[in-house]
């Protein structure tokens, strides 16, 4: 499963305001997330060299009811503020304890708006 995610590239002219993250993560049970990055990348198609990076715990783990058998649940939510420049990517990463197992999963998202650059 890739680490990196590019949720948005900045266009041309905007500013990008980030007010929350939130994810939700199936993972073998067994394995942690230890944590989630929500990062800035001058290169969006570099996600993994981050300008910035802002990093935020798991909130929720339990097992997964809906989810393969012998999976954990994992939640993260949080308010935010993060300014992301035009040309500049949004990134999120998880990082794992150890392995996710075959039918792991992630959901990433953030919420924010576009105003105009001066």
């Amino acid at each position: 499963m890739p680490s990196n995610f590019v949720l948005y590239v900045v266009p041309k002219g905007k500013r990008l305001v980030v007010e929350h993250f939130s994810s939700e993560a199936g993972v073998m049970s067994g394995t942690t997330v230890n944590r989630y990055i929500l990062a800035i990348a001058n290169d969006p198609s570099n996600p993994g060299k981050g300008s910035f990076d802002h990093f935020i715990p798991p909130s929720f783990s339990s097992p997964c009811g809906t989810c393969v058998g012998g999976q954990v649940e994992v939640v993260a939510s949080q308010p935010i503020c993060i300014y992301v420049e035009a040309g500049q990517a949004l990134v999120a990463n998880i990082s794992f304890s150890g392995a996710v197992g075959p039918n792991a999963f992630v959901f990433l998202s953030a919420s924010g708006y576009l105003v105009n650059a001066d």
